[in-house]
């Protein structure tokens, strides 16, 4: 025993004493303390998900946008990663205004070109017109109506007009209808099909919003992006004549050559995928369809609508793969 400052003893081996029993919890309380340790854990990983959410666009668009690809038919396309930008322009008219934030959470690929003679070529010679499935219902009344039941358009069967414009293998295709570029895409395979013009302009744009797919400055005096010129004289160039031209995932031609049939019925912004200007549920008379990609007007915003049966020898088209 030794003496305390106090003088009281002090025992160098005291007895432990034996601790109170904890009382079991109640069924009630049991539940309650699991729902808080699974908050503990499930909280903190929520919020590292959404913000892996919101950076993995930002760093896939640094290292995937421009990767390039060859289809099975030989067509490159140029991969579109996932993200976000302002869909419309205050600049132009009120039909492309409210401008709105557009998102995409899945990406997709479109034709690094506009669909050329020679790929049209190749769904004509496959008997792409005499395939049914390929088309929707108002464009197979379309093609029986003006073609003839079970008749096929022949790769030469073009007017004049529009061969004199684009003749050549590796000119775009022209004078084609909304009703030929639907079959034409759905010929490519599962998963290819028209752009919507939001999935258009977001390719032509990107998430920085060029007024322009090359960039916020055009010198028509200068510039050697666009096409006009030639097609003014009646002639279409050869599809990527104007490397400058390209967008910021490196599509070819978006503006300045000719305009390009989408998937979209012409309605008025602000733009909801989901409001029947996408449907799939054709009809025998269908709304007129939005172009985009004016060989005049270059901004990436402008709109432009046709009728789906009109042929015009600027009218032309590519697809999207997703």
């Amino acid at each position: 025993m030794l003496l305390g400052d106090d003088g009281e003893l002090l025992d160098l081996n005291p007895i432990e004493k034996p601790k109170p029993k904890r009382k079991p919890l109640s069924p009630l309380r049991r539940r309650f303390r699991l729902l808080l340790i699974g908050l503990v854990i499930a909280v903190p990983s929520l919020f590292v998900g959404r913000e892996s959410l919101i950076l993995l666009p930002a760093a896939d668009h640094i290292q995937l946008s421009g990767t390039e690809r060859t289809d099975n038919f030989g067509i490159q396309q140029v991969y579109v990663p996932a993200g976000c930008f302002m869909l419309g322009d205050t600049m132009l008219d009120n039909w492309s205004s409210p401008v709105t934030k557009m998102c995409f959470h899945q990406a997709f690929w479109i034709d690094k070109n506009l669909v050329t003679n020679h790929d049209y070529d190749a769904f004509v010679h496959a008997n792409g017109y005499a395939d049914n499935k390929l088309w929707t219902p108002s464009g197979l009344f379309w093609r029986n109506s003006v073609l003839g039941t079970g008749e096929i358009r022949s790769d030469h069967d073009r007017s004049t007009k529009c061969a004199q414009v684009s003749n050549t293998a590796q000119q775009p295709v022209n004078c084609i209808t909304w009703y030929e570029a639907y079959a034409y895409c759905q010929w490519r395979g599962t998963g290819t099909r028209l752009p919507t013009e939001a999935e258009w302009e977001y390719a032509a744009r990107g998430p920085s919003n060029n007024l322009y797919p090359w960039g916020n400055s055009f010198d028509s005096a200068t510039s050697d992006v666009a096409l006009y010129i030639g097609y003014i004289q009646g002639v279409a160039a050869p599809t990527g004549s104007k490397p400058d031209n390209a967008s910021w995932v490196g599509a070819l031609d978006m503006v300045g050559e000719l305009e390009q049939w989408t998937n979209t019925i012409f309605r008025r912004y602000p733009y909801q995928a989901d409001d029947g200007r996408e449907s799939n549920e054709f009809s025998k008379y269908d709304g007129v369809r939005i172009t985009r990609g004016s060989p005049f007007a270059f901004r990436s915003a402008t709109r432009m609508w046709w009728a789906p049966g009109l042929v015009d020898t600027n009218l032309g088209f590519r697809c999207v793969n997703s």
